[in-house]
């Protein structure tokens, strides 16, 4: 990670002991909330995005969009900080937002710097495919599993594994949109775009019950078909979990959005599941990480 150290705090006792300082910081994210900006894009949302990105000095890796803004019908505003913006497109398209780093080791000089370059990703996680080749994972194929309750010969190496699933969520999604061209209304049918994460099938229809999300929009018909297909992907992800472990059981490090076997908690609830965010706390004794998890696959019998 690289960016600024944004508090410092620190208490001085007598004698020394007992005597601490604690210092936070955040990614180059926090450079990109700061001031307030009133603009009218024209374009794809990706191409506003991918210029944001790059005048922070981050190497932009967007994926495209497909909404093309324009004076004819309306312009994409922003009405907010950088970050802000930013995040209403990922959260309109179904993207996420996040960093990623490429480090390369100084030269044997003591004054050479370490050279970081800062990739800043706004795309889908993980990958959605086009075609019918299966999607592809971020996270390598010897990815290390959670194993939970499973036999002793086989190393449980989770101190603990919480489940959560919500099978209520939306599973459908469609509705009218007016035509600014045209003032007529047009009729949008969506489905979910993100595929299971083993390419299975996603939450649709358990029980044999449709539930219809609810998304309105001021634009037309492709602008409320983006909107909700997100709005879908972010309710297919029905089975969130948390995971305790340490990086000596484990045997590695869990990084957001990869995607991680679990083994031993049920035919239906085994299987991939992506990573949304990890703590970690490195002490003399261990490297302890708290996993938050989750999973779009809607039947694994």
């Amino acid at each position: 990670m690289r960016g600024p150290v944004t508090q410092v705090k620190f208490a001085v006792m007598l004698g020394v002991a007992g005597s601490w300082v604690e210092i936070h910081g955040e990614d180059r994210r926090v450079e990109m909330n700061r001031v307030c900006i009133q603009a009218a894009w024209r374009g794809l949302a990706s191409t506003a995005a991918s210029q944001i990105l790059a005048a922070y000095g981050f190497k932009p890796e967007v994926e495209p969009t497909t909404k093309l803004y324009s004076d004819a019908d309306h312009t994409l505003n922003q009405r907010g900080t950088d970050l802000d913006f930013l995040e209403q497109i990922a959260r309109e398209t179904g993207y996420e937002l996040w960093l990623e780093y490429d480090v390369t080791p100084p030269a044997p000089t003591p004054s050479a710097p370490i050279a970081i370059i800062e990739t800043a990703k706004l795309q889908a996680s993980p990958p959605r495919n086009a075609g019918p080749a299966p999607p592809v994972l971020l996270a390598p194929s010897n990815a290390p599993s959670l194993r939970v309750n499973v036999p002793p010969d086989q190393c449980p190496n989770v101190t603990a594994f919480q489940v959560d699933t919500d099978t209520e969520k939306a599973n459908a999604g469609g509705g009218l949109a007016v035509n600014p061209r045209t003032g007529k209304l047009e009729r949008v049918q969506v489905i979910n775009p993100q595929p299971g994460l083993d390419g299975g099938p996603t939450l649709k229809e358990i029980d044999g019950v449709k539930r219809t999300l609810c998304v309105t929009t001021a634009g037309g018909a492709d602008e409320l078909q983006g909107k909700q297909e997100a709005a879908l992907v972010e309710a297919g992800w029905f089975v969130e979990a948390t995971a305790s472990t340490t990086a000596h059981m484990l045997g590695g490090v869990l990084k957001p959005h990869d995607v991680v076997p679990v083994e031993g908690i049920g035919t239906e609830l085994s299987g991939p599941y992506q990573v949304k965010a990890v703590t970690h706390v490195i002490n003399a004794a261990d490297h302890f990480m708290d996993v938050k998890l989750r999973s779009n696959i809607g039947n694994r019998k």
